[in-house]
């Protein structure tokens, strides 16, 4: 009997503590260490549904999942989000009239453990997104030992006998939503900071580098485990990674230039002109007056060439002698290089 899957991206609330069974979370897939030391996965079953809560990454990066799984047979279309929703919210005992995940995130997985014919499988596509209007044919598919994944508008669809495989595709897709809306959420709260006063940039942009330094890879699955890597990158393309990775880049770029400019401005002394006497008072150098009453080129390219050395100086000093941008870049070059979105 085929099987659907809603992704609950959480918000406003969190898992519960000592929920279900605890899984293994090294059978799933071979992650690097320092994802793998921070990703919890438990299970619990019900009589006509079986909920997962997976936990990726510490505080203050904490993302909880809940993944709730039905059969479709009994449920089709909107009804199961209705439905998913409601068992979630008693779940979490969650009784506020917001919504407790993030809408954007709304995903959806559909299982097949068996194979079935074209037609039995188009109405089945059509249960499973309550859509009439998806040409499957143009819906992209990776096979791969046993199993296969195609794409969806929706999610993706999950053809395996066994119940590990698909297990192993909810953690890969529910990690790649947890990477997409930290990205995402950086990348808007450092905009936001920019905007206002920015006096919490640079705690933001530590929190960045510790963000991608820790746990941030463009494919997270270790790159001997060929088959799991390919399908985490199959899974992952809705995501766009690539193109999340160069806005935030941009952005830690822009923060940091405000950062520098404001503390260049803070720290300039202002130049005398009341008399000569004053001069000796200045800790920069001031070039004598010529006869014509007029400065030289070369005492103002001085003066510039100093206030730019004082404003890199001031911003190592501000950021801990690091500059976060190189600091960024160094810590994505974790993750393979990929090839540039297509345009299509």
């Amino acid at each position: 009997m085929a099987k659907i899957a809603l992704f609950f991206l959480l918000d406003r609330t969190s898992l519960p503590d000592n929920f279900g069974m605890k899984l293994s979370v090294e059978g799933t897939a071979p992650f690097y260490d320092s994802v793998m030391r921070d990703i919890s996965l438990t299970k619990l079953a019900y009589t006509e549904s079986t909920a997962y809560c997976l936990r990726f990454f510490k505080k203050p990066f904490a993302k909880d999942v809940l993944v709730i799984v039905k059969d479709l047979e009994y449920h089709t279309g909107g009804k199961i989000v209705e439905s998913c929703c409601k068992q979630a919210e008693e779940i979490l005992k969650y009784k506020s009239d917001k919504l407790f995940y993030h809408e954007e995130y709304l995903y959806r997985a559909m299982w097949l453990p068996r194979g079935v014919q074209k037609h039995e499988f188009e109405t089945l596509v059509r249960s499973f997104s309550g859509k009439s209007d998806v040409d499957i044919s143009k819906l992209s598919r990776l096979d791969s030992r046993g199993s296969w994944i195609m794409d969806h508008p929706d999610g993706y669809i999950f053809g395996t006998k066994n119940e590990n495989d698909f297990l192993r595709s909810v953690v890969l897709y529910s990690l790649a939503m947890s990477f997409h809306q930290s990205l995402s959420d950086a990348i808007n709260r450092l905009s936001l900071a920019m905007s206002t006063q920015g006096d919490q940039l640079p705690s933001m942009l530590k929190d960045v580098a510790r963000f991608s330094g820790s746990y941030y890879f463009r494919n997270p699955v270790k790159t001997g485990a060929r088959a799991d890597n390919r399908e985490y990158d199959h899974l992952a393309k809705r995501f766009h990674f690539a193109e999340m990775e160069q806005m935030l880049a941009a952005k830690v770029s822009n923060a940091t230039s405000l950062i520098n400019l404001r503390h260049s401005e803070s720290s300039q002394t202002p130049i005398p002109h009341h008399s000569d006497s004053m001069a000796a008072d200045v800790r920069y150098p001031v070039e004598p007056r010529r006869e014509s009453g007029q400065s030289s080129g070369l005492g103002r390219w001085l003066l510039i060439l100093l206030l730019l050395l004082a404003l890199a100086g001031g911003a190592m000093v501000l950021l801990g002698s690091e500059d976060p941008v190189q600091l960024l870049q160094q810590l994505m070059g974790h993750a393979p290089a990929a090839p540039e979105p297509s345009s299509q």
